[in-house]
């Protein structure tokens, strides 16, 4: 199936070589549509300037509308950075401290209440990985956490969705707020993101791209947005303008937890922050950022002040397209 690319600054019409946009990073995503059928947004954000912009394929698995810059995208897991950074601009009120332990928070705790919202940030809390037949979307406390601990508090790394969902019980104890007007106030309407929504609260009013092959999602606030919003975003939070410098290191501090031990397939290849991993460098150039598992990615390369944001419709992605990304965007910068 032909792919159609198109090329953007700011909404506007153009060729790729007007954009500016290196020719390696175009290969990249007309090959990606081109060999997987699927659909591909590309936004590429610098200090300062307008977003360039690339777009192939279609929206939905049976063609349906092409991806243009308005189609928005389920990013999963990338709403931990956003989260976040929520809880970040909490601790920047006074409003909370990142080693709050959960019983200062919540009555009812269960055997949680040593855990802090640091550790919960940063997968060390010990929360265990649920199966799919579980709704963490019922939990009202951190009681409601029915397994048992799988190490001690700070004990051990473990990815688990389940920190962020308690995550999100946190935002709402401290503001007395729903997750999703909270999320609205503090960062997406300062941000002017009006397509960036946070589900399943919230229904998108903006096309959204269908993933073919996820037939079952695990009921856990995601947040959808296009790739040019989630640019916006990342560039707001990594460029220090959106928390202050105090939370950004500790949001960037990936040396906190770099002695404890994994727990067995705790799903922990690179250094993990609060919401953010350090990424292999590129070159000389460092790579901070979050990924998802609907083949989403929030790359910011600080040496260049700059954002990169992949949306797609297709998981998992094709061998080498990962790896291929940021090197189309920085190889003339980060030898």
């Amino acid at each position: 199936m032909a792919s159609l690319l198109v090329a953007t600054t700011a909404g506007c019409s153009g060729g790729s070589d007007s954009q500016g946009l290196p020719p390696a990073l175009v290969d990249v995503v007309e090959g990606f549509a081109a060999s997987t059928g699927g659909g591909i947004g590309v936004a590429v954000l610098g200090s300062g300037g307008e977003p360039r912009l690339l777009s192939a394929g279609p929206a939905k698995p049976d063609g349906g509308f092409p991806v243009t810059d308005a189609t928005v995208f389920r990013v999963a897991s990338v709403t931990k950075t956003y989260l976040a950074a929520l809880t970040l601009l909490l601790v920047d009120d006074g409003r909370l401290a990142l080693d709050a332990p959960l019983r200062s928070l919540f009555a009812a705790v269960g055997v949680w209440g040593d855990v802090t919202v640091r550790e919960l940030l940063s997968h060390t809390s010990g929360v265990p990985r649920s199966g799919p037949t579980v709704d963490p979307s019922a939990w009202r406390t951190p009681a409601d956490i029915a397994w048992k601990p799988i190490c001690a508090p700070g004990a051990c790394r473990n990815y688990a969705d389940e920190n962020y969902v308690v995550i999100g019980l946190v935002i709402e104890r401290v503001t007395a707020t729903p997750l999703e007007e909270v999320l609205r106030e503090r960062i997406l309407a300062p941000l002017e993101l009006g397509r960036t929504f946070l589900e399943p609260a919230e229904q998108p009013t903006a096309p959204v791209a269908r993933h073919p092959d996820r037939a079952v999602w695990k009921p856990l606030p995601g947040i959808v947005t296009s790739a040019v919003e989630l640019a916006r975003f990342g560039q707001a939070l990594f460029d220090g303008s959106l928390i202050k410098a105090q939370s950004l290191r500790a949001m960037l501090d990936f040396e906190a937890t770099s002695d404890i031990p994994c727990a067995e397939e705790c799903h922990m290849s690179f250094p993990y922050g609060l919401g953010v991993w350090r990424y292999p460098d590129v070159g000389e150039c460092a790579v901070w950022g979050n990924d998802g598992s609907t083949g989403s990615y929030l790359a910011f390369v600080p040496a260049r002040r700059q954002t990169v944001a992949v949306v797609t419709n297709v998981e998992p992605w094709p061998d080498g397209f990962g790896p291929s990304i940021m090197p189309a965007v920085t190889r003339d910068t980060c030898p």
